[in-house]
């Protein structure tokens, strides 16, 4: 970009960090400090646009009624037996997606939910696009369960997604109250993090902005883009601290299977 008469390069070296490079040091050194200032603001206001997009959800979120918010989990586990003895696996998430989108939320929030499938959204709530996500308990997650190669069949090259640029909120749906771990994992990354938290089983809404700023994705033979479980536990925490947390019960009393049937229109 042209900054006056100073020619100024601006370079990403991490989430809301940028470099100055200018070709003349003296320029550099007489108008950086309005610059600083102009992208001091517009980091700040990107800051506060993703808090209050985050607050609108979980508002939105919060008027889910006590007997909802039971059923949803006995549904949920409903889905969760019908699919193995454990509950894991890409299906079982795969199916309680299908139902929270197409089902509980757009019957329980009314003009407030739209499906949502562009980019990384799945859904907008009160107008908010957002992701989601949902785990058992203490796990890794896939941003996207595919691995892409470098290269395509023709030699062009893969899509590059680019998952901690610009990201949206996400709603991570954690299925059972526990502790991750007793005293910590043996390796922490972060500090000053309480490693044996209770984390209770509901909804968090992620500033995935916040966790772009320390998120390492892992890789593995079925994703490039692993969110590990230690970095996982700081989203969560974060989402805690800040207030982000609708709570969903566990299932309670008797679950029956699930199984879905799906009907197709053609489209003309």
């Amino acid at each position: 970009m042209v900054f006056g008469s100073c020619h100024i390069t601006l370079r990403k070296s991490g989430a809301n960090k940028l470099t100055v490079e200018s070709e003349d040091e003296n320029e550099r050194k007489t108008q950086y400090e309005g610059l600083s200032v102009t992208l001091e603001y517009v980091l700040s206001m990107s800051n506060n646009t993703s808090k209050e997009e985050i607050k609108q959800i979980h508002s939105t979120l919060t008027r889910l009624t006590p007997e909802a918010r039971q059923r949803f989990a006995n549904e949920c586990k409903a889905i969760e037996v019908s699919k193995s003895p454990d509950g894991k696996g890409l299906s079982t998430g795969a199916d309680i997606d299908y139902h929270l989108v197409n089902g509980f939320l757009p019957d329980e929030l009314g003009d407030d939910f739209e499906k949502y499938h562009e980019g990384e959204a799945d859904v907008k709530i009160s107008e908010v696009a957002a992701s989601y996500k949902t785990l058992r308990s203490k796990g890794d997650t896939a941003l996207s369960w595919s691995k892409n190669p470098d290269k395509k069949k023709d030699g062009s090259s893969s899509v590059d997604r680019k998952f901690l640029e610009n990201p949206i909120p996400m709603i991570m749906y954690l299925r059972e109250s526990g502790r991750w771990w007793v005293n910590g994992p043996t390796k922490p990354r972060h500090e000053s993090i309480e490693w044996n938290r209770e984390l209770k089983s509901g909804f968090y809404i992620i500033d995935m902005k916040k966790a772009a700023s320390f998120i390492e994705l892992k890789s593995n033979n079925k994703s490039d883009s692993i969110i590990d479980s230690q970095d996982m536990y700081r989203m969560l925490t974060d989402a805690l601290n800040d207030g982000n947390f609708v709570e969903i019960p566990e299932p309670k009393g008797p679950v029956m299977k699930l199984r879905f049937t799906f009907e197709f229109e053609d489209e003309e």
